[in-house]
């Protein structure tokens, strides 16, 4: 899978997405893809097979100011993307949505021929 921006990430029909966290200081996670509630890290979840579609990770972290902890999604253009959810002075929660786009495979190929770089 490519991250073209930000908790943006695109990918082929059915690819397998691992998600992964290190465990809160304090607080509690709680994990959605698709509107489902998954259970705790590490999960196994897949881009649709259906080509524009987008599928949603829903990370909420709730606990006391200075709880954090880290969501990792790997094979992300080779390697682990990392994405840190900390609660701030005066809130409850942090909470990140990474969207997950099933390209084209005309789409997928070129990225990965993009990746590799001019003249190879």
């Amino acid at each position: 899978m490519h991250q073209d921006r930000t908790h943006h990430y695109i990918g082929a029909s059915n690819e397998n997405i691992a998600i992964d966290s290190s465990s809160p200081n304090s607080g509690a996670l709680q994990l959605s893809f698709d509107g489902a509630v998954l259970g705790a890290p590490p999960q196994s979840v897949r881009f649709s097979p259906k080509v524009g579609d987008e599928r949603d990770l829903v990370a909420t972290l709730t606990g006391p100011p200075g709880s954090h902890c880290a969501i990792s999604i790997t094979n992300v253009d080779g390697g682990t993307d990392v994405t840190i959810l900390s609660v701030g002075a005066g809130a409850f929660h942090d909470t990140v949505i990474l969207e997950f786009i099933t390209a084209s495979a005309a789409t997928t190929a070129f990225i990965a021929d993009a990746l590799k770089g001019p003249g190879k």
